[in-house]
């Protein structure tokens, strides 16, 4: 199984492409469109570089239980937005992805996860977790775990490499992360 994190393939053009920031930047259709291709375009690529792992689903950030335990939850990233020079349109980014990921449940073969107040990377470590409790034994007792790759540059999933059927793909270094 592919999981993404869908966040993380949403900000990459915004971060790391000319293009994609400069379309970020002025809100419109043609800009809509742009971002569009290259996120597609980036799920394509990943599922087609990673088929032998079998279905994709893509974890979907809905808010944060985190936020409402610690106000505080990442203050410092929210300040920077409210101070962002960049020119960066984050409502038009926002509401692009919500309607990105609509698109995607409606016209894809993905799977979607979006629970409120869960982030995207919650959502994989549980989806981890929760394959992982479900596999089968084999006749000798062993269970049968299903491959598992994660799709993302965030470290935080290093936690995860614990369970020896995970792996992770950093789409932004294009390789497999390595936990040494």
């Amino acid at each position: 199984m592919i999981l993404i994190d869908f966040s993380q393939i949403m900000m990459a053009p915004i971060f790391n492409e000319t293009v994609g920031k400069a379309a970020a930047c002025e809100p419109c259709e043609k800009s809509k469109d742009i971002l569009r291709h290259m996120v597609l375009n980036s799920l394509r690529s990943n599922t087609v570089l990673h088929k032998k792992y079998g279905n994709v689903v893509l974890g979907c950030d809905s808010g944060s239980w985190r936020r409402e335990v610690f106000p505080e939850y990442k203050y410092e990233r929210r300040q920077k937005r409210k101070n962002d020079d960049s020119g960066i349109d984050w409502n038009f980014v926002h509401e692009l992805q919500t309607e990105l990921i609509e698109d995607i449940k409606k016209y894809f073969p993905y799977t979607v996860v979006k629970v409120n107040s869960a982030e995207g990377d919650d959502i994989i470590a549980v989806m981890v977790e929760y394959l992982n409790s479900i596999a089968t034994e084999n006749v000798f007792g062993d269970k049968e775990l299903e491959e598992i790759l994660i799709v993302s540059s965030d470290a935080d999933y290093i936690q995860l490499h614990k369970n020896k059927n995970v792996k992770q793909f950093n789409p932004r270094l294009k390789k497999l992360v390595k936990t040494s």
